[in-house]
């Protein structure tokens, strides 16, 4: 228990502050804010009940009692602990230190209950199953290690341990911490898996493969965040010309096919780092991080050539397929995020009016 070349779009978990919280103060929290926390505290209680409640059952020997109440004593200071705690990474070594006190502390409470033969044996699975959920893979294998020992230490001291029922109990318990560890450990390693993919793909355009809208905003959003004084951060808004014609002489599927060639074609113009976003329909975005004028203009008039160059590839029945586009820079052409697709969509818009399969610059 504790007491812990093709630009890959964002991840949305990392860009959870909005632009209008940026720079504000982030009000105090605690490690019981988390859920592992909220768990583990949860369970130090439920350990510091058990040996009283255990001691309270008739016939029960209780020559040991000091001890087990000395035991639970460590439960509630470990429980009022993870309580009061600040939120710091700096603390996190008190994770690993909660989760060998709990193991000393199941240690203890079994011998003062009648080791082999005690039922206190089996609370080594409370650590055993928030270790395999809520712990890295190894430090849950170094728990569950840790809890099979605690539960065969009995065969050590105690002389009944090799006979009948305490004996029967050495094996159950062991096989059970095993089953229990190694099945949770497999299934949350599956579960992140396909958490990872379905974030993934969240953020991804399906047909083309890009990043999508909801991965611009996302970058947006951390750009928000992290930006400084020294912060760049060039747009290039592209629109398809003569798209429409394309999707009425060659139905969906054609221009889908037009749109996945045009995907590729901008992947091949980009930097590394930069990120080519499919907006929706036929608008396509850049993002380029640090870039200059000088470079963000190279970056916008290669993307127009570049998408005219892949029209003449494509049998369109005589539709002349390229592209305009409008760039704004950060901090120059806005001074956040919105301001600067704005400044980018006027840009497109003139290039629109002043004959298109051209670059236009924010003013």
């Amino acid at each position: 228990m504790p007491g812990g070349s093709r630009a890959s779009p964002p991840d949305p978990s990392e860009a959870s502050t909005t632009f209008a919280s940026a720079g504000a103060r982030a009000p105090k929290r605690w490690a019981r804010q988390h859920l592992p926390v909220r768990v583990a505290i949860g369970m130090w209680i439920t350990q510091a009940l058990v040996g009283p409640l255990y001691l309270a059952l008739p016939g029960v020997d209780g020559r040991h009692t000091s001890a087990v109440f000395m035991c639970s004593a460590l439960a509630l200071g470990m429980a009022l602990m993870n309580a009061l705690i600040p939120s710091d990474p700096r603390l996190a070594i008190l994770y690993p230190i909660g989760a060998v006190l709990s193991l000393a502390d199941v240690f203890v409470l079994v011998a003062s209950t009648g080791g082999a033969s005690s039922p206190l044996r089996a609370s080594g699975l409370f650590c055993v199953v928030f270790a395999a959920w809520f712990t890295s893979r190894r430090s849950a294998v170094r728990l569950l290690a840790g809890a099979i020992v605690v539960t065969l230490l009995p065969l050590v001291y105690d002389s009944r341990a090799l006979a009948g029922p305490p004996l029967g109990w050495t094996i159950m318990l062991t096989l059970t911490f095993v089953v229990v560890g190694t099945t949770i450990i497999a299934a949350r390693r599956r579960i992140e898996s396909m958490r990872d993919k379905a974030r993934e793909d969240s953020l991804r355009d399906p047909l083309t493969g890009l990043a999508n809208r909801r991965a611009l905003e996302v970058v947006f959003r951390r750009f928000a965040v992290q930006r400084d004084a020294s912060s760049r951060l060039g747009v290039v808004l592209i629109d398809l010309d003569h798209f429409r014609d394309v999707n009425t002489r060659h139905g969906l599927t054609g221009g889908d096919h037009v749109l996945t060639v045009v995907a590729d074609a901008l992947r091949n113009v980009v930097r590394e780092g930069d990120l080519v976003v499919r907006i929706g329909g036929d608008e396509f975005a850049i993002l380029a991080p640090g870039a200059s004028p000088t470079v963000l203009t190279m970056i916008g008039q290669r993307a127009v050539e570049s998408v005219s160059a892949a029209g003449e590839t494509l049998e369109l029945d005589g539709i002349t397929l390229g592209a305009s586009a409008g760039a704004a820079l950060f901090p120059t052409d806005g001074s956040s995020p919105e301001e600067l697709l704005v400044a980018a969509d006027i840009a497109l818009s003139a290039a629109k009016a002043d004959g298109k399969g051209r670059l236009a610059m924010a003013a």
